[in-house]
């Protein structure tokens, strides 16, 4: 296994309540991000889903969808995860979100991932990408005036 940190940073233009309400909602938060296509929460604990993602090989040919799962655990500031993959990956996950005055904040996810070698590098590409866009679908959900927001 090979060990890496990937940090994503947003500046969000909408109060730190919305932004902390998504994400101590993990299925909402999980449809966030663009490759993930279901997210079931466990009967047994209701902190833990399992998460389905549909990827494309350099982004055009269709791969079989990846399932993974994925414990929440909500924080004053946000949420931490730990993600584990089939053995071939594990990562924590630090998600906060940061006040900048009354209506704004910045939300910074802090990934620490261990990784089998061979993969790293399409692990490191995808999480980046896919986190960017995460964090940029939250933006927009979050700028729509409140009554046009899903969830």
């Amino acid at each position: 296994m090979s060990t890496a940190t990937i940090v994503s940073s947003k500046i969000i233009n909408a109060p730190i309540a919305d932004v902390i309400s998504i994400l101590h909602d993990p299925p909402r938060m999980a449809h966030l991000n663009p490759l993930v296509v279901s997210v079931v929460q466990s009967a047994e604990d209701p902190q833990l889903y399992t998460i389905t993602d549909k990827m494309k090989l350099g982004g055009v040919v269709p791969m079989p969808s990846f399932s993974y799962t994925a414990r929440f655990a909500p924080v004053e500031d946000g949420v931490d995860s730990e993600v584990e993959a089939m053995g071939l990956l594990k990562s924590h996950n630090q998600w906060r979100a940061r006040a900048i005055g009354e209506s704004q904040c910045e939300v910074t996810e802090t990934a620490f991932v261990d990784v089998s070698k061979f993969f790293k590098p399409f692990v490191m590409r995808t999480t980046k990408q896919a986190h960017a866009d995460l964090l940029e679908t939250m933006a927009k959900e979050l700028e729509k005036p409140k009554e046009t927001r899903s969830g």
